[in-house]
């Protein structure tokens, strides 16, 4: 069995063991929150508390997903666990679908065999919705009749109930923006098909309106155990309320700090206020043993951090005990003399210090940033790599506007020719572009020369 004094430390055996029913642990950044959720995983099944096919844990990306499997596989094999099958472990989306597939009988319209739209099928349908309605998807009412109707969709609301209220946009008119919900919907029925947000809300509009269905789903899940809990959103927290029974034990693993997708609806008020509201017996537990940090990263991110109103008080401590070095905070005029200042620190390390260049990492906030970076590393001739992205330099929209520039001081290149022929499409298709290459090659003249000069 399991000795969780010596896997864990005291904040996360006390988690991890929690005997509570409805269990919340704020794990600050670095502690070790997916550690203790996969261990907590273990710990209910080992002790029987419940049975693997009892338990969910849900995630918000399917990457983090199979990265917890993986852990509680390990942990049954490394200690020889009485588990004879692994429990669900999914996303909200793939547990709904799941769902779906199961009970789309009380889903009038739709067949087991539903498909779900991607992003170009969705493009479509909404053109084939404004195209019905006689909207044009060029004009401004377009984008806000899509922004309005994600919006609505984020709250988990089907046509009939949506309110004046629920509306924010002030452009938009009730009866146009129901008018286009409505179509839209309807064109999705007629093709048998759902959007990303339908799987949530056809889910939550089954459990919720027909008791027969629950009741069986309250008898099979007995568990549920949640990851990134302050991402959720309202959708989300309702079809949770609905599948979890009276008697199911609830673990929620999040940090409010941390909440970063506002944008599509999350809510911290749903960790930090609702759940101690909805249950009177909830326990927490925070985790504060950072992993990551030095203690006077941690003291800065504490002060920062301390300056939000009205949220649950927590220090990170590093478990290093290490209290590092001192935090350099530079303020500079412009994009180029931050990047000449970041490669001086560079080079200062590199001399002085004796720090190899794959141990330094420059993290900036958005792609476009890197080109003062990039332009200033090279100068200096510095070695990099660049991360979840293309170098400056090699990103295909700088690529076309290059191939501008050196179609201006080159009028012989070719290659740059070609590419300008397609960066925008000009209808020129293949079969032209090889009469064009065809008739240069045999002439000895330039592709652009080809077409200036010999247009007939």
């Amino acid at each position: 069995m399991i000795d969780y004094k010596t896997c864990l430390n005291k904040q996360q055996e006390q988690a991890v063991t929690s005997t509570a029913q409805h269990l919340r642990i704020i794990a600050g950044a670095g502690t070790g929150k997916t550690r203790a959720l996969t261990y907590r995983i273990a710990f209910l099944l080992s002790e029987r508390i419940v049975l693997p096919s009892q338990l969910v844990a849900i995630t918000f990306t399917n990457k983090v997903a199979n990265e917890m499997k993986e852990r509680v596989q390990s942990l049954t094999e490394q200690y020889n666990l009485p588990i004879d099958r692994m429990p669900l472990i999914t996303t909200y989306h793939s547990f709904c679908l799941r769902f779906l597939r199961k009970e789309i009988s009380y889903l009038p319209g739709f067949t087991k065999n539903f498909t779900i739209a991607d992003d170009d099928d969705q493009k479509k349908y909404l053109k084939m919705t404004a195209e019905a309605l006689k909207i044009n998807v060029k004009a401004d009412i377009f984008e806000h009749l899509k922004y309005a109707l994600w919006n609505i969709k984020c709250l988990g609301l089907l046509p009939n109930e949506v309110s004046e209220k629920d509306i924010e946009d002030p452009i938009l008119s009730y009866n146009s923006f129901i008018n286009f919900y409505s179509k839209y919907q309807e064109i999705l029925k007629k093709n048998n098909t759902m959007d990303f947000d339908d799987i949530l809300i056809f889910a939550y509009y089954i459990i919720k309106n027909n008791p027969n269905v629950k009741q069986r789903y309250h008898n099979k899940y007995k568990a549920f155990l949640v990851d990134e809990y302050q991402d959720t959103n309202n959708l989300q927290y309702k079809l949770l309320r609905e599948f979890l029974s009276p008697d199911a034990l609830l673990t929620v693993v999040g940090d409010p700090d941390q909440t970063i997708y506002t944008w599509r609806g999350a809510d911290a008020k749903l960790i930090s206020h609702v759940l101690p509201k909805d249950f009177k017996d909830l326990v927490t537990v925070i985790l504060n043993a950072n992993y990551r940090s030095t203690q006077t990263i941690l003291n800065t991110a504490n002060i920062l951090i301390n300056n939000n109103t009205d949220r649950d008080k927590k220090n990170l401590l590093a478990a290093s005990g290490l209290v590092g070095e001192d935090i350099d905070f530079k303020i500079l005029q412009s994009q180029d003399l931050e990047a000449k200042y970041i490669v001086s620190q560079i080079k200062d390390s590199v001399y002085r210090r004796n720090r190899k260049y794959n141990e330094i990492s420059i993290i900036y906030r958005s792609n476009y940033l890197s080109r003062a970076l990039e332009m200033a590393l090279a100068q200096a001739r510095i070695p990099y790599k660049i991360y979840g992205g293309f170098r400056f330099y090699d990103r295909a929209s700088i690529k076309d506007a290059l191939a501008y520039l050196r179609v201006l001081i080159n009028p012989e290149d070719n290659a740059s020719t070609l590419r300008i022929l397609q960066a925008p499409t000009r209808k020129i298709g293949p079969m032209s572009l090889a009469n064009i290459v065809s008739f240069a090659d045999q002439n000895q003249i330039s592709y652009l020369e080809a077409i200036v000069n010999h247009i007939d």
